[in-house]
C-alpha cells in the first residue's frame, strides 16, 4: 500500500512538474528566440523583375485573297508549305453574280454596236475621200473613232471572258490562278477545294485563301496591366523563355507599347511588342508558340536590405520587433523602399548590428 502510494506521489510530481514548465516555456518563449531564428539586415542590391506571358509572333504575315469570285477548283500548297512570290496557291473557277455577268453582255452588245457604226462611218467617208468630198483629216479623226470602238470591245470581249471562265485564250494559266504575294511559310489555308470565295474590292475585304507568314523575323507579342504601362518602355531588354524548347532563353528588345488600352476588356490590358533574337539554324521554329518574357523594371545600388519575413505590416505602417541583449522586445517603425518580394530596402529605423524577431514567432 505504502509503495503504491509513493508510486502516485511521483506520477504527480512529474505531471506538476511537467505542466510548470510548459507554462514557463510560455510565458519566456518571446524571450528566448533562437540566434539562429534572429534577422539582421544587410546590405545588397535589390532587382525588381516582372514576367509576363505572350506568344511567338511572324512580324510579317499576310493575307492572300483572290480577285474574282468563284469557287475553288484546285489546290496547290498545304499548311507548312514553303513559297515564294508568285506561287501558285490556288486555281479558281469562276461564279460571277448574275447582275454582274448581265452588266458584262450588255456592255459587249453596246461596243460591238458601236464599233459597227464607227467603222461603217470611216468607209463611208473613205469613198467621200477619194472623191475629194472629205478632207484627209477629217478621215483621220473618223478612224481614230474607230480604233477606239475598236478597243472598247476587245476589253468588253475579254470582261466577259474572265467573268464565264476566269482566263484569257493567250493567258489562260494565268488569269485564274492566285499566287503568294510575299516569301514565307503557309501557316493557315482557311479554305478547301469546292469552297465559294468572294474576291477583294473597295467595298468587300473578300475571302482569305492563304495566310503567309515571313519566319526568318519573329516578334513577341504580349499585354501590359495597367499598372505596369509605366514600367515598360521602348528600348528595355528582356529575356525570353520558350517553353516548347525546354524554356530556351533568348534575348529581346521592346519595341513598342500601345498607346490605348484594348477596348472592351477587363481588367485593363495593353498590347506591347518586342524583338526575338532567335536560333534559326538549330530549331523549328512555329509561330503561336507560348513565351515567357523578363523584364528588369528596377534596380538598386548596394542599400540596407531586410528580409520580408521579419516585416510586420499594420495598416499604412511597416514595423519591425528589435531583440536587445538583455532578451527585451522593441517595437521600431521603418520607411521601406524597394522590394523584389524576398527581401526589402530599409530606407529609415534600422541600423546594420540590429537584431529581429521573426514575423511567425510566437
Amino acid at each position: 500500500m505504502i509503495r503504491r502510494n509513493l508510486s502516485n506521489i511521483v506520477l504527480v510530481l512529474l505531471l506538476f512538474t511537467v505542466i510548470g514548465l510548459i507554462v514557463w516555456r510560455q510565458q519566456t518563449r518571446d524571450k528566448t528566440i533562437p540566434e539562429i531564428l534572429l534577422g539582421k539586415p544587410v546590405k545588397d542590391v535589390i532587382v525588381v523583375k516582372s514576367k509576363l506571358a505572350g506568344k511567338l509572333v511572324s512580324a510579317q504575315e499576310i493575307e492572300v485573297k483572290s480577285s474574282i469570285s468563284g469557287i475553288i477548283d484546285r489546290l496547290f500548297i498545304d499548311v507548312g508549305d514553303s513559297v515564294q512570290t508568285g506561287t501558285p496557291i490556288a486555281r479558281v473557277k469562276p461564279a460571277p453574280e448574275p447582275e454582274e455577268l448581265e452588266n458584262a453582255r450588255k456592255q459587249l452588245q453596246t461596243t460591238e454596236i458601236q464599233f459597227e457604226l464607227a467603222k461603217k462611218d470611216y468607209e463611208r467617208k473613205i469613198g467621200l475621200e477619194v472623191k475629194g468630198g472629205i478632207s484627209k483629216s477629217d478621215l483621220e479623226q473618223t478612224k481614230g473613232k474607230m480604233e477606239i470602238s475598236g478597243l472598247e470591245m476587245k476589253a468588253a470581249q475579254k470582261k466577259l471572258r474572265l467573268l464565264l471562265e476566269g482566263y484569257l485564250e493567250k493567258d489562260r494559266t494565268l488569269d485564274n490562278l492566285i499566287v503568294s504575294t510575299s516569301d514565307g511559310i503557309v501557316i493557315d489555308l482557311p479554305v478547301k477545294e469546292g469552297q465559294s470565295i468572294t474576291k477583294r474590292n473597295a467595298y468587300n475585304e473578300g475571302t482569305t485563301i492563304a495566310k503567309v507568314a515571313n519566319m526568318n523575323h519573329l516578334l513577341f507579342k504580349g499585354q501590359l496591366s495597367e499598372y505596369e504601362i509605366n514600367k515598360i518602355k521602348p528600348g528595355m531588354p528582356l529575356t525570353l523563355f520558350i517553353g516548347a524548347f525546354n524554356n530556351l532563353r533568348c534575348k529581346g528588345q521592346v519595341l513598342r507599347v500601345a498607346p490605348q488600352a484594348k477596348t472592351g476588356q477587363e481588367p485593363v490590358k495593353f498590347d506591347f511588342e518586342a524583338s526575338v533574337d532567335f536560333p534559326f539554324d538549330s530549331l523549328q521554329v512555329k509561330t503561336g508558340l507560348t513565351v515567357v518574357a523578363e523584364l528588369m523594371t528596377a534596380k538598386t545600388d548596394s542599400v540596407l536590405c531586410l528580409e520580408e519575413k521579419y516585416l510586420h505590416y499594420s495598416n499604412d505602417s511597416v514595423y519591425v520587433v528589435i531583440v536587445a541583449q538583455t532578451g527585451e522586445l522593441e517595437k521600431r517603425i521603418v520607411e521601406p523602399g524597394l522590394s523584389d518580394g524576398t527581401k526589402t530596402e530599409i530606407k529609415k529605423g534600422l541600423n546594420p548590428g540590429d537584431r529581429l524577431k521573426p514575423v511567425d514567432w510566437k
